[in-house]
Parts: C-alpha cells; sequence; structure tokens
C-alpha cells in the first residue's frame, strides 16, 4: 500500500502508437524524457507498454513497483536515478 500526504500534479500526454512503442527507442527516449522532473517518486499510468519501452523507462528511472495489467493499463510507480545517485554521494 502507498499513501502520499501532499498534492501532486497530474500530466496527461498522448499515448505512443503500437508501432512506435514496438520499435521506435528514439521515440519512445523522447516521450519518456519529456516526463515532468521530479526529485522524489513518480507514479505512470499506461496503456499497453512494450518490452522496449519498458527497457527505455528502466534506463532513467527505477521502477519501484509495477502493478499487474488490467485490460492492458499498467501502473508503474517511478524513482529517478538521479536520485540514487544523489543518495549515494
Amino acid at each position: 500500500n502507498h499513501y502520499y500526504h501532499g498534492s501532486g500534479s497530474i500530466e496527461i500526454k498522448d499515448v505512443l502508437p503500437r508501432s512506435v512503442r514496438k520499435n521506435d527507442q528514439q521515440a519512445i527516449e523522447g516521450w519518456v524524457s519529456s516526463l515532468p522532473p521530479t526529485q522524489s517518486r513518480l507514479w505512470l499510468v499506461y496503456v499497453k507498454s512494450s518490452k522496449l519501452f519498458r527497457s527505455v523507462v528502466k534506463e532513467q528511472f527505477q521502477i519501484e513497483t509495477r502493478e499487474k495489467p488490467i485490460d492492458g493499463i499498467e501502473i508503474f510507480l517511478l524513482k529517478p536515478r538521479s536520485a540514487d545517485q544523489t543518495s549515494d554521494e
């Protein structure tokens, strides 16, 4: 269970087309890089991700939680990799 004290914004982004999700690493990297900056964690709700999509997300974020997909909808709790690096210093 996760509980959050405070406020958080919701940002809606276009879902990448299926052909892009499966084959276009550069487009996925751009999409992931355009997520709002955060110092702590970020909830990402995504429809029908692909192995390549999850791989690109893992390059920039640690996936703390990935909920089992329901009707193709996946929920990820992400922690920026940069937060790992600064906490290790």
